[in-house]
């Protein structure tokens, strides 16, 4: 019932709509409204008999529920930056070898590998553009990455 409140309440949050009710692309209308299209498409049944058996409270506790602020995060995650400047980005990896005591051109020992997947945490590059950076192709950093 959270996750549907938390969907529900997500164009609310965003900006795009006042109520979830304004929202013409949510199902939550088609829980309140029965006679829509997206209703029709909706097995209703099962999420209301959580609120009550009798439809009509069932409904209305439905509807108070999802306009309750709610504090739940599902899929709130921050957005990771890139290191949008190549240079910036070079010269990290230049620092994480030297603090590792590796060099560029140890491209098959377990150290650089773990390297590399630390630096893609840290940079948020692209496959094509760590390969670039490290000096290897993006195959075999998307193996390293992979495993």
């Amino acid at each position: 019932m959270c996750l549907a409140r938390y969907i529900h309440q997500n164009p609310v949050k965003a900006g795009i709509v006042q109520k979830a009710a304004d929202y013409k692309w949510s199902s939550y209308n088609g829980y309140l409204n029965g006679g829509n299209c997206l209703a029709e498409m909706l097995d209703v049944d099962i999420i209301l008999s959580l609120f009550s058996d009798d439809k009509e409270i069932a409904l209305k506790k439905y509807e108070d529920y999802m306009n309750e602020e709610s504090k739940e995060t599902f899929l709130d995650l921050e957005e990771a930056k890139e290191i949008v400047d190549e240079d910036a980005a070079r010269d990290l990896f230049q620092k994480m070898l030297i603090e590792h005591g590796l060099k560029a051109d140890e491209e098959n020992t377990q150290r650089m590998e773990l390297l590399i997947k630390v630096f893609r945490a840290k940079s948020h590059l692209s496959i094509r553009k760590i390969a670039v950076i490290v000096g290897l192709n993006k195959d075999k950093v998307h193996k390293i990455l992979k495993g």
